[in-house]
């Protein structure tokens, strides 16, 4: 295959992933510089045909992909950069563009700045509370001596005004989250014996899209024995549209189905929808279940969650089920 049809390729291969690597996209600028160079030495003009491939890629490809560096690239330089100066790994880079990308639209250039060195401060003291001999691990302020934990309290009661109005853009009612949901929300009207609602929630992950919320929604036992574990005297549902759960790493994803350390996972159908039930192995009759009901007549998918309960599985089915429409 001459050049021409293999840079031809490589660009229609990136027009339908939608998302190319950064290799790709080093690989493809690359080529066609030097394609480029090439035919201006040559005094030869470039063909009609690879300006036309050109074109599509500049229709199809996400404006970001040959663009310049995002908001994370120039404040905390490349992951491996980040990861060598805060501890931050591959998965948290992009949640840190978010954050940086809601900042910069809603605080002013001086308010933006104070904001990104008031948030390096404290992530460079908390990169000792984050990462032991060079690895990433759990945080603990432990590993901070006296002299560092004041130092971390003070930087953050520098950062901590600026995340509060980041969180104040995604703070929102039961009834504002329900219109921001593209599927009925519905309560259950199965309710298991000596159980009764407690209280709900919104969380909102920061983002520079659409914003996705979970409604969280907690029933209580009553005459409940608060010395044992939640899961003994509480239940809560999570309910959000079917997107990909973001954990947090290496932390306790504590409101997560994906990140709970069930022993076994077993996926079945139930009524068109599908269900996941999680488990452990040594009999402390805590367990998880999710249902994910498919989408039609215009709405979205979505899903409910139970991710710790000691409700038997028959009663976690009618409970979840009894939300599907």
């Amino acid at each position: 295959m001459d050049f021409e049809n293999q840079l031809r390729d490589e660009l229609q291969n990136a027009a339908e992933k939608m998302q190319p690597s950064e290799q790709l996209q080093m690989k493809v600028a690359t080529s066609f510089r030097t394609y480029r160079q090439d035919k201006m030495k040559r005094g030869g003009p470039m063909k009609k045909r690879l300006i036309a491939g050109l074109v599509a890629v500049a229709v199809l490809v996400p404006t970001g992909v040959f663009a310049g560096p995002t908001l994370v690239d120039k404040i905390l330089g490349t992951p491996s950069e980040a990861n060598e100066q805060f501890g931050t790994v591959e998965s948290e880079y992009q949640e840190y563009n978010e954050l940086f990308e809601v900042a910069n639209q809603i605080f002013t250039k001086e308010e933006f700045e104070k904001f990104t060195i008031a948030w390096k401060e404290y992530m460079t003291i908390n990169k000792k509370t984050i990462v032991v001999d060079g690895k990433r691990t759990g945080r603990s302020s432990h590993r901070l001596s006296p002299e560092e934990l004041k130092k971390y309290d003070e930087a953050y009661y520098k950062l901590e005004p600026y995340l509060n109005k980041i969180h104040s853009k995604f703070t929102f009612t039961v009834d504002e989250a329900k219109k921001l949901m593209s599927f009925p929300v519905k309560y259950p009207t199965y309710i298991p014996k000596n159980y009764q609602f407690d209280t709900e929630e919104v969380r909102t992950e920061i983002t520079s899209g659409k914003p996705k919320p979970t409604i969280n929604i907690t029933y209580k036992k009553s005459n409940a024995d608060e010395s044992q574990a939640m899961a003994y005297w509480t239940f809560t549902i999570h309910l959000s549209e079917n997107v990909e759960e973001k954990l947090v790493p290496f932390e306790d994803n504590i409101h997560s189905f994906e990140g709970a350390s069930y022993d076994t996972r077993t996926n079945y159908s139930l009524d068109g929808c599908s269900v996941t039930l999680g488990e452990y192995k040594f009999g402390n009759k805590i367990k998880g279940m999710r249902v994910i009901v498919p989408a039609k007549n215009g709405q979205s998918s979505y899903r409910m969650f139970i991710p710790h309960s000691t409700l038997p599985k028959e009663e976690l089915e009618k409970v979840l089920m009894s939300m599907v429409e």
